[in-house]
């Protein structure tokens, strides 16, 4: 038996589908600042082209859905010009506003060099900078989230320390998909397709073992039924994790059948 009280759903399809496109977003500039920094794979410019779009594109997206699911979306302003630091929803939009600037800038100058308008020397220099300042602010942007659950009193399913950490993962398991699905399409460097693919592999596995291990634990037994609005996020995070698998299967036959 469980007592709810019947009530208007305060967030609605808006916030599952921002879930889904800022791991997109963020995943995807991960992936590629990993891989780049650590020397994982060679710098492409081609690719950092493409990849920084994809990723500014869906963090454009998230934004969108962010301010589409306020009640006055013109007070998102009032955000940004008379921000109230404790609250996690001021603090995620600066984020992903700075990691907005931030990629851009980086993705401007590549772009510049790419089609010949600018000499390589000052997108060279920015790079190693822009590279890791994104890094960490694409991580925020992946994790503010579950603080922001945490200020939401009453809703004890989103009450797991291991929030953060799921949220880094599962944006590196959308980023290295979406990153297969155009290797699979477009074609990228060989090295980008074989370490995105060891990174959605190991990525989902990781995720589904600490998600049994918080199971098995004993330490976290909601009290009530799950809401529907948290069904409709799970929908959508398995569909994004679907796409994913999907993308890494086609990546899989094209390796197996074209090279």
């Amino acid at each position: 038996m469980a007592y709810n009280a019947q009530h208007k759903v305060p967030w609605h399809w808006p916030v599952p589908a921002y879930l889904v496109t800022k791991a997109i977003g963020a995943g995807v500039f991960m992936v590629l600042a990993l891989g780049f920094g650590l020397r994982l794979f060679g710098f492409d410019r081609e690719t950092a082209v493409i990849g920084l779009l994809v990723s500014l594109v869906f963090i454009a997206i998230t934004t969108g859905l962010l301010v589409y699911d306020l009640e006055r979306p013109e007070r998102f302003f009032s955000i940004l010009l008379r921000p109230q630091w404790k609250s996690w929803l001021t603090r995620g939009a600066f984020i992903l506003v700075g990691f907005t600037v931030v990629a851009g800038i980086w993705w401007l100058l590549e772009t510049l060099v790419y089609f010949g308008v600018l000499d390589s020397g000052l997108a060279d220099a920015v790079r190693p900078v822009a590279l890791w300042t994104g890094l960490a602010l694409a991580v925020g942007a992946a994790i503010y989230t579950a603080f922001l659950f945490g200020q939401a009193e009453g809703r004890d399913l989103w009450q797991s320390s291991l929030l953060p950490f799921h949220l880094i993962v599962q944006a590196l398991v959308a980023g290295s998909g979406v990153l297969l699905l155009m290797d699979a399409w477009w074609g990228l460097p060989e090295s980008v397709g074989a370490v995105s693919l060891i990174v959605f592999v190991a990525a989902a596995k990781l995720r589904t073992c600490s998600s049994r291990w918080w199971a098995s634990s004993g330490c976290h037994t909601p009290a009530r039924p799950r809401p529907p609005r948290l069904t409709r996020s799970a929908t959508a995070a398995t569909a994004s994790t679907s796409g994913s698998a999907a993308s890494c299967w086609a990546t899989s036959c094209r390796w197996h059948w074209w090279r």
